[in-house]
């Protein structure tokens, strides 16, 4: 491979194969096509063609994508964006044309690099004066006012500070470079693609002909912070712009599991019926904070309008109200006053603080637990009116009883839901987690049942709602009503890889393990570098008596994440599997925990009382199940429906636990899991 380089060269523009590349705008043209990258792949490719020929080592990487170390887990990151690079170049890691890696080394750009010029740039011409839209009341169709809006190819810029509003125009064409920058969120999975063409057997009902359905994709962020904040403030507007009358927001978190070209794009909004996307991008210099929005129709993509808005970190709120009051009026779709976004804040500072507390709440270990409480605080501190700030805060308690002090934060998250709903009864996220603290807390499964279809009615699309009160459901053993409500939620956010692994939980209890088996791949096939799809396929295989295959799934998990100790444990499962059947391996588990076998990743997989209940050691399992009820322990909940109990079934001490929590062994019982010898 040689570098070739043109007399007049400029460093910054690059072309390898079909592909050009501009390094300073972070533009991919393949055969002069544009190609959505995101920040990140960008940066990736910049490094890689600069250094074109040379190694650059994972080390370097990780100094070059993340300067300041805010990303956790570096390996797996370089690892995923170098697959996502991959499959945007159509590149083969094992026939490598563009990226071939170097074992124990880091990576190398292997084609060859062609260093361009830079090109002449036009002046830009003056911008046409908006238009605004007439004759669109409340009897008018969405796809009537959508193809107004289409025709009338109004753009409207706005311009906001911290006293005053000024309107000014920007055409279409201008706006449609928003959408080529989009693909920093989009491509979480490389995979993502071919999980498009997925057949729903449940989808949404169509829409009304007063309703447009709306979908808000993963802002492009740049500047520093602005990743961090894009992405809370894109779950904001979702929830402010859900308010509007005749819009449904659907697909919180599919659309950042999407194939991220136009084409992806398109099929996924068909699949999910919207009428319209919201592209958005944050870039922060300093203070202050552009924001710049592209409405598309979803059928075919095409222009409706465009926003921009200029104001400091602390004028986001007033972006945030201002965006939805300009979506109102693009719509039009009903001539009934617009109030101002429920639950919310008009306190610049309070904003601020709630915005990086979802940030920080997202992440959830104990430390961005712990911020995301302080932020919290400090923007009730600020506003002691801001509903949708306690929410928030119970959801963090929620979380955070998960790590410690179970019993403090179960009632922290109880006492702030119920004040958010003091201050706002319509607040869905305040009663899921009401919900929330009723099962987990309480052990009070129609309280929480309760709760959870309250939110679900105030939300009805958001998918989240539907897959807790699944769970649920499942364990008071009501397979068909959780299955339907797994189902609704994969139909309103069909490539969220959190549903599918809820879906394996539910089969699995249910006894349908084909199905929870072909969920635990759709799961793989979102998120195929992930460790815990390989433990949810693994849960899977063991349930259906194929345990080789089950125990090669979990080496292959420890592999993935260099779990050394894990590797030689699951070895000693299979030499052990092979002389005595799956009674024997489980041996090897119990042997395992009882020697303090680190369990921190996957505690999940080394419950006790499951292994001993598996092995037959009925006594064994009874005392663990009996220490799990004294510690309250969340995971006791499931024990009439866990397949890994079934051998309990007929034990008298077992069932008086069962019927202890308030649950009965679901009718007919089924056959045990065990399959000894297989």
């Amino acid at each position: 491979m040689e570098r070739q380089f043109t007399p007049d060269h400029k460093p910054g523009r690059y072309a390898f194969s079909v592909f050009t590349f501009d390094a300073d705008s972070g533009e991919l043209l393949r055969k002069n096509r544009k190609v959505r990258i995101p920040h990140q792949m960008s940066l990736l490719l910049t490094v890689l063609l600069e250094r074109a020929g040379s190694v650059v080592s994972r080390d370097e990487l990780q100094q070059m994508l993340w300067p300041n170390g805010e990303f956790l887990d570096h390996e797996r990151a370089i690892n995923r964006t170098v697959n996502q690079l991959r499959s945007t170049l159509g590149d083969e890691p094992r026939n490598s044309r563009y990226i071939e890696t170097i074992p124990k080394r880091g990576y190398r750009f292997c084609a060859t690099v062609t260093a361009l010029p830079e090109p002449t740039r036009e002046p830009a011409t003056a911008l046409a004066a908006a238009e605004p839209v007439q004759g669109l009341g409340p009897a008018s169709s969405a796809s009537a006012a959508l193809e107004l809006i289409a025709q009338r190819a109004l753009a409207t810029q706005h311009l906001i500070d911290a006293e005053e509003i000024e309107a000014k125009p920007l055409v279409p064409q201008v706006a449609r470079w928003i959408r080529w920058g989009i693909a920093a969120v989009l491509a979480v999975a490389a995979a993502a693609g071919t999980v498009i063409g997925w057949k729903m057997l449940h989808r949404p009902p169509p829409a009304q002909a007063n309703v447009v359905h709306m979908g808000i994709l993963p802002f492009d962020a740049q500047g520093p912070d602005a990743d961090r904040l894009a992405e809370s403030l894109r779950l904001d507007l979702m929830d402010t712009v859900s308010q509007l009358p005749h819009v449904e927001l659907h697909a919180a978190h599919s659309l950042a599991h999407v194939n991220h070209d136009d084409a992806g794009i398109r099929a996924v909004a068909s699949t999910l019926h919207l009428d319209v996307l919201l592209f958005g991008k944050l870039t922060i210099t300093g203070d202050n904070c552009v924001l710049e929005f592209e409405l598309v129709r979803g059928s075919d993509l095409d222009h409706l309008a465009s926003f921009q808005y200029s104001s400091s970190k602390d004028g986001l709120a007033l972006v945030r109200s201002k965006l939805q009051r300009d979506i109102f009026t693009q719509l039009q779709l009903t001539g009934k006053p617009l109030q101002s976004v429920q639950g919310s804040t008009q306190d610049a500072q309070a904003y601020t603080d709630y915005l990086e507390a979802r940030d920080s709440a997202s992440r959830r270990t104990v430390r961005s637990l712990e911020s995301a409480l302080q932020h919290y605080q400090a923007a009730t501190a600020r506003d002691p009116g801001f509903a949708r700030a306690y929410a928030g805060m119970a959801a963090a308690h929620l979380s955070m009883s998960d790590f410690k002090d179970v019993d403090v934060h179960l009632r922290e998250a109880r006492l702030n839901a119920g004040h958010a709903l003091e201050l706002d009864p319509t607040l869905a996220e305040a009663h899921g987690v009401l919900g929330g603290v009723a099962f987990r807390g309480d052990w009070n499964a129609p309280q929480a049942e309760r709760e959870l279809r309250d939110a679900v009615q105030l939300e009805p699309f958001q998918a989240s709602y539907h897959a807790w009160l699944a769970e649920i459901l499942v364990d008071d053993g009501r397979f068909d009503e959780a299955l339907h409500e797994v189902s609704l939620a994969q139909a309103y956010d069909p490539f969220w890889p959190q549903l599918y692994a809820i879906e394996v939980l539910v089969c699995g209890a249910a006894r349908q393990n084909g199905r929870m088996l072909e969920a635990a791949r759709k799961y793989m096939q979102l998120l195929p570098e992930s460790p815990e799809a390989r433990d949810l396929l693994a849960w899977s295989l063991f349930s259906q008596g194929r345990y080789r295959e089950a125990i090669a799934e979990w080496r292959a998990m420890a592999q993935s994440e260099k779990d050394e100790a894990r590797i030689a444990l699951e070895d000693r499962g299979l030499a052990a599997f092979e002389r005595g059947g799956a009674v024997a391996y489980a041996e090897t588990r119990i042997d395992a925990m009882e020697k303090g076998f680190p369990t921190a990743s996957h505690p999940n997989d080394f419950i006790p009382a499951e292994w001993y209940a598996f092995a037959g050691r009925s006594d064994k399992a009874i005392a663990e199940l009996n220490a799990m009820v004294v510690r309250h322990e969340s995971e006791v909940l499931e024990i009439a429906v866990n397949p890994m109990f079934d051998n309990l079934h007929h034990d008298p001490r077992f069932l008086a636990i069962v019927r202890r929590l308030g649950f009965t062994i679901p009718v007919p019982s089924h056959k045990p899991t065990q399959k000894q010898g297989l």
